[in-house]
């Protein structure tokens, strides 16, 4: 079984892996920042959690990386 508790469309699958593949090839090593990694892993003033967690922490359960609010699986009820 999969790791999500649905069955994705097929056509829409496609079309974000095709979207995705045009970012990747437009992406620069020059256009890392380090600077923006160290700002998104900070908590701000009025935030319980940073935008990302520090060091890619990644869900026990399905094996996918954590984001401010947890694992998306795992808040879907998957």
């Amino acid at each position: 079984m999969g790791k999500l508790s649905y069955k994705p469309r097929q056509d829409w699958v496609v079309n974000c892996l095709n979207q995705f593949g045009l970012m990747i090839k437009a992406f620069n090593k020059e256009d890392v920042d380090i600077n923006n990694y160290i700002e998104w892993t900070e908590i701000e003033e009025g935030d319980d959690n940073p935008t990302i967690p520090r060091g890619y922490p990644k869900c026990e359960k399905h094996d996918i990386y954590l984001n401010c609010h947890g694992c998306i699986l795992c808040n879907n009820g998957s």
